[in-house]
């Protein structure tokens, strides 16, 4: 798929990620739904303001494939059988 417009696209998020000027930031490939992605995520973030002291840290999360399933609340889950999508292991969005 070719991106073309920027109506095809968060284009304010992106815009407001390439113009942040502070000095920490993490960018994540999130891709499988099962994976430890949002724990490493987490992780990340706490060490780089609690432990560091990095208030300016920005993480970003490139999410597709299964992961993107995540970002679906439980009644999207239950309208379009999201479920089916998860393996069995994901039988809600928990």
């Amino acid at each position: 798929m070719v991106l073309q417009h920027p109506d095809f696209w968060d284009d304010e998020a992106l815009k407001d990620i390439i113009a942040y000027r502070g000095d920490r930031r993490q960018v994540w490939d999130s891709t499988d739904i099962a994976g430890p992605w949002l724990n490493l995520m987490r992780n990340a973030l706490n060490a780089q303001i609690f432990s560091f002291g990095h208030q300016d840290f920005l993480a970003v999360s490139a999410t597709h494939g299964t992961a993107h399933l995540a970002l679906f609340d439980q009644p999207m889950w239950d309208k379009y059988e999201l479920a089916a999508f998860a393996r069995a292991k994901f039988t809600t969005n928990t």
